[in-house]
Order: structure tokens, then C-alpha cells, then sequence
């Protein structure tokens, strides 16, 4: 597996991460009705391991980090 780029860690840096699958398709579903964001997608980050939201059509998340070849 590849180091992610700096473009990606950055992205990750600037988004909230949540742990679980279960937690983030909840707040999805809040922020959804809440605020008329339109479609929220879930994703698995591969930079951190946690879970983001983007409201991003086309968008394809990083690809996983062997966290300990990296050291991450």
C-alpha cells in the first residue's frame, strides 16, 4: 500500500472522523432532514480509519494505510 498524498491527508485533517459505521449513517440522516445539505455519502478513510461524509457525487476515498509499514 502507498502513502497517502499530501491533497488527502489534508482533505482528512478538515473533516470530523467518526469511528463507527453506525455513528456517522445516524448523524447522516440528521444533518440530512436538519439542514437540506442533499445526499451525504458515508465513506471508510483510508488515511485515519475512521469514517467521513461528503456530499461529493464523484468522489473516491483514499485508499488504505498499512499503518504499521507507514508508522502512521
Amino acid at each position: 500500500m502507498s502513502e497517502p498524498s499530501q491533497r488527502e491527508v489534508d482533505r482528512c485533517a478538515g473533516k470530523r472522523m467518526y469511528r463507527t459505521e453506525r455513528e456517522i449513517r445516524a448523524v447522516a440522516r440528521l444533518r440530512s432532514k436538519d439542514g437540506g445539505v442533499g445526499t451525504l455519502r458515508v465513506y471508510a478513510c483510508g488515511v485515519c480509519g475512521g469514517f467521513h461524509l461528503t456530499s461529493l457525487a464523484e468522489f473516491v476515498p483514499p485508499a488504505p494505510v498499512d499503518k504499521d509499514v507507514k508508522g502512521w
